[in-house]
C-alpha cells in the first residue's frame, strides 16, 4: 500500500516499491550424460560413455547416423531410406526421405546426403532442397562415400574403389573449395570421417586405423593408433580428446584419445556389423543466472522532499539487498 507524504510545498512524494528476485540455475558435470548412438546391422541404439545400453531400435541396418538438438536422422541401408527418431529412443518418421546413401550429416535444418556420385540437400522436415548440390563425385577416388559438415565447410571421404582415398572440401552452397584437399589415402579409406574444430579423423579400413588431418589439408598423423590396432574400422565420432572407432568385424566400439592412447579397446561389444557412430559430449559447467532478492525504492518529488522523507522514514524503513 502506497503512502503519500505532502510537503510544506504542496509537492507529493511517492514512494514507489519494486521487488526483484533471480534464481540460480547451475548445472554441474555428471548430472546430464554424454551419449553415443550407434548404428549397425541390427539397428540403432544409445550407450553411454561407459558403455551401458540405453535403448536399441533393431530390425534395419544403420548405415550413417547424424544428431540436431534432439533429432536423430538415420540412413537405413535395408530400404533405401533416412528415419527420424528422437535421442530418446522415439520414432518420429522411419521414412523421413526415400534415398539409398552411405552418409548424412546435418546442419541447422538442412541435411546433407552422400550419393556416390553427387551430394544431396534436404530440410530436416524431409523436403528435398536440390539432388545435385555437388556432382561430378564418382570420377574420384570411385565415389563419395562419408561426410561431414562443419559451419560452411562439407569434408567428403572418397573410399578410393577408383584408386587412392582422398577427402575433399566443399561448400554448403554447392562451390568447390579443393576437392584433393587430402590424397594419398589407402583403398578402403575413408569409410568414417568426422571434424573436431580445425582437425579432421578419417578412418583406415586397409590399414586398421584412423588417421588425423587438418581443415586446411595438412597430415597430423596418418596413422593416430599403430597399423592394424582396430579390426575393420568403419564410423569414427569425436567428443573433445575422445575418439570413438566401431569395428566392423569385431562388433564393437572401442574408445581412443585424439593422441593415439587406447583407454577401452572394446567399450560396447556384442553388436552386429556397427558402421555408424554418433557422439554428444555431455556439457560444461555453468551457471545461467546468479541468486538474489531485493526492494528497490524509487522516490519522486524535489530533492529538499526527498531527504526530509529519508530523515523521517529511516528508522522505519529496511532496505534489502
Amino acid at each position: 500500500m502506497r503512502k503519500l507524504v505532502k510537503s510544506n510545498r504542496g509537492v507529493l512524494l511517492i514512494p514507489l516499491f519494486a521487488i526483484f528476485a533471480a534464481v540460480s540455475i547451475v548445472y554441474m558435470p555428471g548430472t546430464v550424460r554424454a551419449q553415443i548412438y550407434v548404428g549397425s546391422a541390427g539397428g540403432i541404439g544409445e550407450y553411454t560413455t561407459s558403455g551401458t545400453s540405453v535403448w536399441n531400435d533393431g530390425g534395419f541396418g544403420a548405415i550413417a547416423a547424424a544428431i540436431s538438438g534432439t533429432n536423430l536422422f538415420v540412413a537405413n541401408e535395408n530400404n533405401g531410406t533416412i528415419g527420424e527418431y528422437t535421442t530418446a529412443g522415439t520414432t518420429v518418421n522411419s521414412s523421413l526421405i526415400s534415398v539409398s546413401c552411405s552418409g548424412l550429416a546435418v546442419s541447422g535444418t538442412d541435411i546433407y546426403v552422400c550419393e556416390g556420385d553427387s551430394i544431396a540437400e534436404y530440410t530436416t522436415s524431409g523436403v528435398l532442397v536440390t539432388s545435385t548440390l555437388i556432382t561430378g563425385l564418382s570420377a574420384l577416388s570411385g565415389g563419395a562415400y562419408s561426410i561431414a559438415v562443419s559451419g560452411t565447410d562439407i569434408f567428403v571421404g572418397f573410399n578410393g574403389n577408383a584408386g587412392a582415398g582422398r577427402i575433399g572440401e566443399y561448400t554448403t552452397s554447392g562451390g568447390t573449395v579443393d576437392d584433393s584437399l587430402v590424397t594419398g589415402l589407402a583403398v578402403t579409406e575413408a569409410y568414417g570421417i568426422a571434424v573436431s574444430g580445425s582437425d579432421i579423423f578419417v578412418t583406415s579400413q586397409n590399414n586398421g586405423t584412423f588417421g588425423e588431418y587438418t581443415t586446411s589439408g595438412g597430415t597430423v598423423s596418418a596413422a593416430v593408433l599403430p597399423d592394424f590396432s582396430i579390426n575393420s574400422p568403419w564410423g569414427i565420432a569425436v567428443s573433445g580428446t575422445d575418439v570413438y572407432v566401431t569395428s566392423d568385424n569385431n562388433g564393437t566400439v572401442g574408445e581412443y584419445t585424439t593422441a593415439g592412447g587406447t583407454v577401452n579397446s572394446a567399450l560396447i561389444t556384442g553388436l552386429n556389423q556397427p558402421q555408424a557412430i554418433v557422439a554428444v559430449p555431455e556439457p560444461s559447467a555453468f551457471t545461467m543466472l546468479a541468486a538474489g532478492f531485493g526492494l528497490l525504492f524509487l522516490f519522486g518529488g524535489s530533492s529538499d522532499l526527498q531527504a526530509r522523507f529519508s530523515r523521517q522514514n529511516r528508522k522505519r524503513m529496511k532496505i534489502f539487498s
